[in-house]
């Protein structure tokens, strides 16, 4: 199961989590869980009432060092695979990272 860690103040998506029950999840004080159910809730997103409102696409934040290691390491399987390289922004969409 998925869920989504809302912050109940702004409503604001804060994390993402996929555990086996709701009792494996550490929510944070000032946080609910929402599971989600056919929709993902990304981060960066709002959650009021209900009501899903996915983030803003604007002007993407320079990756961290880590995502860097993470998309050479995508490209380095996709030449095995005989697949075409992925765009930096690409990598980012597929794993929600945006």
């Amino acid at each position: 199961m998925i869920y989504a860690i809302v912050n109940e103040a702004s409503g604001a998506v804060v994390n993402r989590c996929d555990v086996d029950s709701h009792d494996e999840l550490f929510i944070p004080e000032g946080c609910v869980a929402v599971e989600e159910t056919g929709t993902a809730l990304f981060i960066g997103g709002t959650y009021i009432d209900g009501v899903y409102t996915p983030p803003t696409s604007g002007p993407l934040p320079k990756p961290r060092a880590s995502t860097e290691v993470l998309y050479d390491h995508e490209n380095r399987l996709r030449v095995f695979e005989g697949l075409p390289p992925m765009s930096m922004q690409d990598f980012i969409t597929k794993n929600g990272l945006d």
